[in-house]
């Protein structure tokens, strides 16, 4: 059986398969359920910061066509201005 180190440096989708295969086994040890439970948290928290940077990526994408048209603006005052 694996330690927790080992089960935390295999990917989420091989750390399931091996929990399964010691389930059907009739086995589940606390150092797998703990690994589990840590990849679930791993997971949750970078799903959470996914979202803030969706965000925030949004927001920039924003500010930045705002200041494209307002530059566009500007480029047509001076047009007129300056000709």
């Amino acid at each position: 059986m694996r330690d927790y180190t080992d089960l935390m440096n295999i990917s989420p989708d091989e750390l399931a398969q091996y929990a399964r295969e010691y389930v059907k086994l009739g086995i589940l040890s606390s150092v797998i359920i703990e690994a589990l439970a840590d990849q679930l948290e791993t997971q949750a928290a970078e799903a959470v910061q996914a979202d803030r940077l969706r965000e925030e990526l949004e927001e920039a994408e924003q500010r930045a066509t705002m200041w494209q048209e307002e530059c566009r603006a500007l480029q047509r005052q001076m047009d007129r201005t300056y000709g």
